[in-house]
C-alpha cells in the first residue's frame, strides 16, 4: 500500500481501514501474513522533516502491530496483532 504524497490524517485513515479489512476477512492460501506500506522518507516534506512515516509507525505501535522497516520508507506489518502484556 503506497501512502506517501497523501496528508498525515488521509494516509492514517486509509491505513486504518485496510488493516481493519485484512484482519476481518478469512486468510486465503495466497494471502501473505503482513502488508507492505510505503511512507517515503520524507524527502519531499517541508523543511525535508518527515510527518507521514513517524505518523504510522506510532499509531502501529499504539495498537500493537508488529513491524519492521524493510528499507527506508517501506515497513512491513504483520497482520496479527500483538497480545499486549499483563
Amino acid at each position: 500500500m503506497d501512502l506517501h504524497g497523501l496528508h498525515v490524517d488521509e494516509a492514517l485513515e486509509v491505513l486504518r481501514s485496510i488493516l481493519a479489512a485484512k484482519r476481518k476477512g478469512r486468510p486465503s492460501r495466497n494471502q501473505r501474513p503482513y502488508l507492505t506500506v510505503i511512507t517515503g522518507r520524507g524527502n519531499h516534506s517541508r523543511r525535508g522533516v518527515a510527518r507521514l512515516r513517524p505518523s504510522i509507525m506510532d499509531y502501529l505501535q499504539r495498537n500493537n502491530f508488529r513491524f519492521t522497516e524493510t528499507h527506508p520508507g517501506i515497513l512491513r506489518v504483520m497482520l496479527k496483532v500483538n497480545s499486549r502484556p499483563t
